[in-house]
């Protein structure tokens, strides 16, 4: 089971301000339904939706920390919190720091143009 210091997922800028103990977590989530004992919870804001409105849930669901954009109601002083401005980027930068930044193990290669890409593609499949 992976996990890491709450803390260790932000760098220089990455966060306005980090409060609470630095947690020792086990997941990420950005939904209140996928988060498990440990979780760092990712308010997003959306077009219907605000993530900001499902902090209880995801508390009472075992998040030990939370990434928020606007300050949430009044949390348990065992709750770790960074204020970000985009909660969506801090996640993407939280996940591959925590996983290990997996995509620069991955090789990638594109396939553009306006003819052949099928082709292309499972030729090198093939191959």
């Amino acid at each position: 089971m992976r996990t890491a210091r709450f803390k260790d997922l932000f760098r220089e800028n990455d966060a306005k301000r980090l409060t609470g103990p630095d947690a020792q977590i086990s997941g990420l989530a950005y939904r209140h339904q996928d988060v498990t004992d440990g979780s760092v919870f990712v308010a997003i804001p959306g077009t219907n939706t605000d993530g900001h409105s499902f902090i209880s849930q995801a508390l009472e669901g075992g998040a030990k920390a939370l990434i928020v954009r606007d300050a949430p109601p009044e949390l348990p002083s065992d709750i770790a919190v960074a204020y970000v401005d985009d909660p969506r980027r801090a996640l993407a930068k939280a996940a591959a720091r925590f996983y290990g930044h997996p995509s620069h193990r991955i090789p990638l290669v594109g396939v553009t143009g306006t003819n052949g890409k099928t082709t292309v593609t499972y030729i090198l499949e093939s191959i």
